[in-house]
């Protein structure tokens, strides 16, 4: 039986997704959550700031999210409702730890998205992928998902988050991902200037 653990090392490690079977979510979640923490250690260094504390749920949870989009990727009859509900988060996040944690692997989920849009636009799959990188922002970002996020890019003013998250949208611009104000809109401005890009006005939204 193939684990969440199993699913996680290549692709943490190699960027790769290797499947052999339909997920089951509840499957070696301690040690993904092992693994995961492990990882996380290692990727917090590269984060500006103060130190954001590992949330193993959210991780965990997140990490089953991406091993199961994987799946209904390549697995194409399944449930349509299966699909929304195993996609479909229970509440947006709400702080720096919950955001960070989850872009441990989310951060991988744009690559899924645009297979999804490249074989079906408009099905079930895109859109549950689409909506929960609007949910989750700083993954988000990464994606070519036109749409604002569903989740203010505030990171709780969170400086390290709000710098990554700047950086990110310099590299994939999409105005509607523009904050309003704020620090992150602050961070993109600086990010921007020093890369010598134009920020276009944005409209309220």
């Amino acid at each position: 039986m193939n684990t969440l653990a199993e699913f996680l090392s290549p692709l943490l490690i190699d960027g790769s997704a290797v499947l052999r079977e339909r997920p089951l979510l509840n499957s070696g979640e301690q040690a993904a959550c092992r693994f995961l923490a492990k990882e996380y250690s290692t990727y917090l260094m590269s984060i500006a700031g103060s130190p954001v504390d590992f949330d193993a749920e959210t991780a965990v949870t997140a990490a089953g999210w991406v091993w199961s989009a994987c799946w209904f990727l390549v697995s194409r009859d399944e449930d349509p409702s299966l699909v929304e509900s195993t996609l479909t988060p229970p509440e947006q996040p709400r702080t720096p730890a919950a955001h960070l944690a989850a872009d441990l692997t989310l951060r991988f989920l744009p690559g899924i998205y645009r297979r999804a849009f490249a074989v079906a636009p408009d099905d079930v799959l895109t859109r549950s992928l689409s909506r929960l990188l609007r949910l989750w922002p700083l993954s988000g970002v990464l994606a070519d998902v036109v749409e604002a996020p569903l989740t203010a890019p505030e990171f709780d003013g969170h400086p390290g988050l709000a710098l990554l998250y700047a950086e990110r949208l310099a590299d994939h611009f999409k105005p509607a991902w523009v904050p309003g104000d704020g620090r992150a809109r602050e961070y993109v401005e600086l990010v921007f200037a020093e890369r010598g890009m134009h920020l276009p006005e944005v409209s309220d939204r």
